[in-house]
């Protein structure tokens, strides 16, 4: 049993090595490593700064940077404004260049 386990483990490793060598020779994960660390900055910015919880500050990211404006949370201060401002003008033009 141990050594079909390590058989699929390591199957299962090669493939996934493979594919990400692969993404990211066809240039596949690039776009989704700028998409992700455009949330996290969004995220780790809304929660510090602005004192949400992790998951409405990442809420809170998806809301602004895809300008969806339901309008249950608002920014606190002038600054969070402006840091939304550009955040979406940054996330428009990195999506829209995918």
């Amino acid at each position: 049993m141990a050594l079909v386990f390590e058989f699929f483990s390591a199957f299962y490793r090669t493939i996934c090595i493979n594919f990400i060598k692969h993404s990211w020779k066809e240039g596949y994960l690039k776009p989704f490593l700028a998409w992700a660390l455009w949330m996290i900055l969004g995220t780790v910015f809304y929660s510090v700064y602005d004192k949400f919880e992790w998951s409405l500050g990442f809420y809170m990211s998806v809301n602004v940077g895809y300008s969806i404006g339901w309008g249950d949370l608002k920014e606190n201060s002038e600054w969070s404004k402006l840091f939304s401002t550009i955040y979406i003008l940054i996330g428009a033009s990195a999506i829209s260049g995918l």
